[in-house]
């Protein structure tokens, strides 16, 4: 029988941790708790798979880490792992548990650590501009990745490609480029429902561009410039 995906990570970081707090050598710095951090500490994914390369910062050398929600298991001996939209869960965006099992080199001082980590949804935005009596007129759309793994009722999971969806009422920027080489904001708008968005602003001829500042669970992204 196959395990949901979830309660299957979950398995493993129980495994991660629990032997580890029972049969491990207790030594001082150990019974007191020791702190981590992963990097990198994100990873923002897009349509095709990515490499990354991990690694558990803290006062021990040698490390395991599991973040079950994405099962992603690297070792320090094995750091690499090629992350894809199409096998992360639909709403896993956004920061997700963390945990690792730490080693020193002798493996006789051993602790373990809960960290946190963040999986952010790619995003897109597109810019037009147009000269409308006198004033500029900008145009364009924003989009984030849905990630491609879905539950069927029977808990069986399924991979399909992941799809570029609509931001709705997201904050966006329009900035311009001064003589200065600098990037100025001329106004600001929200995407409406499909993801869209249309402001007009009277002002000169400028090389422009869209930004959007990102989310708890949505990578920044910033248009092409454009002149007009």
């Amino acid at each position: 029988m196959k395990l949901p995906r979830r309660a299957a990570a979950g398995l493993i970081a129980a495994a991660l941790l629990t032997p580890l707090t029972l049969l491990a050598p207790a030594s001082p710095a150990a019974a007191a708790g020791t702190t981590c951090t992963v990097t990198p500490s994100s990873v923002t994914l897009y349509d095709k798979p990515k490499k990354v390369k991990f690694r558990v910062n803290s006062r021990l050398p040698f490390w395991m880490l599991d973040v079950p929600d994405a099962e992603i298991s690297p070792t320090s001996d094995d750091p690499v792992r090629e992350l894809d939209s199409s096998t992360q869960f639909s709403w896993i965006a956004g920061k997700v548990d963390a945990f690792a099992l730490l080693s020193s080199a002798d493996g006789y001082d051993k602790a373990n650590c809960k960290t946190t980590f963040t999986i952010l949804r790619g995003s897109r935005i597109s810019l037009a501009a147009k000269t409308v009596t006198g004033r500029r007129q900008f145009t364009g759309s924003l989009k984030a990745i849905t990630f491609g793994w879905h539950h069927d009722p029977s808990y069986l999971g399924q991979t399909s490609k992941p799809t570029w969806s609509a931001l709705g009422d997201q904050l966006v920027k329009i900035q311009y480029r001064t003589t200065k080489n600098t990037w100025v904001t001329a106004t600001t708008t929200r995407t409406a429902s499909d993801g869209t968005y249309r402001v007009t602003k009277k002002i000169g001829k400028h090389q422009w561009r869209a930004v959007y500042g990102g989310s708890s669970t949505t990578g920044a992204r910033t248009s092409a410039a454009v002149t007009r």
